[in-house]
């Protein structure tokens, strides 16, 4: 590197480094805070709606077995209502 290229990237270096103690590294914190919540925010409403399509399907499945069961003649215990695991509890 020739003495002005090093002088060049010197004040360069110095110039990005007050640019950053002014105020900058709030704007660049910020902007990847922001990107990381809208991630996980996204996350969290893809899970909820695999959730929701589960509770579906099962209530689904129930309400055939039920079906089956009464058109059989065979007696089963009746669930009424929703049939998910309390909301404490793991799964």
């Amino acid at each position: 590197m020739t003495p002005i290229q090093i002088v060049l990237l010197y004040f360069s270096f110095i110039g990005v480094v007050l640019l950053l103690i002014a105020g900058g590294w709030k704007a660049i914190r910020n902007r990847i805070k922001a990107h990381a919540a809208n991630k996980a925010q996204k996350a969290a409403a893809e899970a909820q709606a695999l959730e929701e399509k589960a509770e579906a399907r099962a209530q689904e499945l129930l309400k055939k077995l039920q079906e089956e069961a009464a058109e059989s003649g065979q007696t089963s215990t009746t669930v009424t209502g929703d049939v998910s695991p309390p909301a404490g509890s793991a799964s």
